[in-house]
């Protein structure tokens, strides 16, 4: 009998060795289930909303790097000002 596979216990996204963390009892469940093997809940993600929240995120990354160019740029403006 060989090793159990390795999970991984982040609830972040990795599709293909992820783990879902029941948000109800936190336990960790293989995935994909449908319900908590734990506490029987429902803890299935609807692929469109799996999807949604992929392109939100990858929204948010993209503003965040904006943010922080816009206060590189602002932060050079304020020194030549200053010199």
């Amino acid at each position: 009998m060989g090793a159990p596979a390795a999970r991984v216990s982040s609830s972040r996204s990795r599709a293909d060795a992820m783990a879902i963390i029941c948000p109800y009892c936190f336990r960790e469940n293989s995935d994909p289930v449908l319900v908590c093997g734990w506490c029987s809940r429902d803890i299935a993600v609807p692929e469109a909303l799996a999807r949604e929240r992929k392109d939100l995120i990858a929204k948010r990354d993209a503003a965040v790097a904006k943010l922080s160019r816009i206060r590189t740029e602002i932060a050079s403006i304020r020194a030549k000002r200053k010199g």
